[in-house]
Parts: C-alpha cells; sequence; structure tokens
C-alpha cells in the first residue's frame, strides 16, 4: 500500500464511526469490544501500512543507490579492461623487444668469443713475428760485427799494402 492508501484509511476509521447508527452503538458490551477490537486492528493495519511505506521507500533509495553504483562500477570495469587491454600490449611490445635483445646478446656473445680467438691467434703472431724479428737482429748484429772485423782486416791490409808499395817505390827510385 502506499503512502496516500494508508492516510485514506486513517480518515475512512473515524468517518465510519461517525457515519454508524445509534442502535448499533447501543449493542451489547460483547459488540462494543468487537468494534474496539476491530479499530485496534485497524489502527495496527494503518501503523504497519506506514511502516511498510517507509520502508518502501527507503528500499527504493538503496535500489537507486545500488543501481547508481553498479552502472558505477560497469564504468570502472570497463575502464579497467580498456587499461588492461594496454597495459597487454606494451608488455607484449616488451617482450619483443626483450627477445630482440637477447638475440642480439647472444650474437655479441658469440662475435666476442670470435674475437678472442682471433686475439689470442694475434698475440701469437706477434710473439712469434718478435721472436723471429729478435732472432734476425741477433744476426743482424753477428754480420755487422763480421763485417766490421773484415772491414778492420781489409783496412789494415790496405795500410799496409800502401806502406808496403812507398817501400818498394822508394827502394826501386833509390836504386835507380
Amino acid at each position: 500500500m502506499g503512502k496516500n492508501s494508508s492516510i485514506f484509511l486513517c480518515l475512512l476509521l473515524p468517518a465510519l464511526l461517525l457515519a454508524m447508527p445509534p442502535e448499533l452503538s447501543a449493542q451489547n458490551s460483547a459488540g462494543q469490544e468487537k468494534v474496539n477490537s476491530s479499530g485496534n486492528t485497524l489502527n495496527r493495519l494503518i501503523e504497519i501500512s506506514g511502516q511498510l511505506s517507509t520502508l518502501n521507500a527507503k528500499l527504493a533509495n538503496e535500489l537507486q543507490d545500488s543501481r547508481r553504483s553498479s552502472r558505477e562500477l560497469q564504468t570502472m570495469l570497463e575502464a579497467s579492461k580498456l587499461e588492461l587491454e594496454g597495459l597487454k600490449r606494451e608488455l607484449e611490445a616488451l617482450r619483443n623487444s626483450s627477445t630482440e635483445l637477447l638475440a642480439k646478446a647472444e650474437s655479441s656473445e658469440t662475435e666476442l668469443t670470435a674475437l678472442q680467438e682471433a686475439l689470442k691467434t694475434a698475440g701469437s703472431s706477434l710473439m712469434s713475428l718478435e721472436l723471429s724479428f729478435a732472432l734476425y737482429r741477433e744476426e743482424a748484429n753477428r754480420q755487422i760485427s763480421s763485417l766490421e772485423r773484415k772491414n778492420k782486416i781489409w783496412k789494415w791490409t790496405c795500410i799496409a799494402a800502401g806502406v808496403l808499395s812507398v817501400g818498394l817505390g822508394t827502394a826501386f827510385l833509390a836504386s835507380r
């Protein structure tokens, strides 16, 4: 029952009591008790109707609030879904980037190993060249020393031959 119907019942009860014929009010006390009991019941029903009206209004407000909250939650859910989709795309891009970086790292590691091997080979070659150069220098120094000795010998031989020639030339001229 609505609020209007409870007001109607409140107004109807006194009107019914006043409009009642006097013969009915003159009935025995048992009849009077029935009327009082019916009035009390009617008053109780009117009171319950009012409480139900109030409760119904509260429930309607709560239902409206619940629907509003539900719409807000639905909106939040949609926004969260969109955000989740964006995060999924971002995660996939990061995964792809990570895979590419991992492949580059593996390639770089392979290149590093090859470069280390090449460096070891170059180091070995350098040591070999240094050893060869040291041996070559030693041999060159020996040959230079040998040539310098030969040069000194030839020098002294030439000086001796010159002195001998001058002595023979002088002796030859003096004998003439």
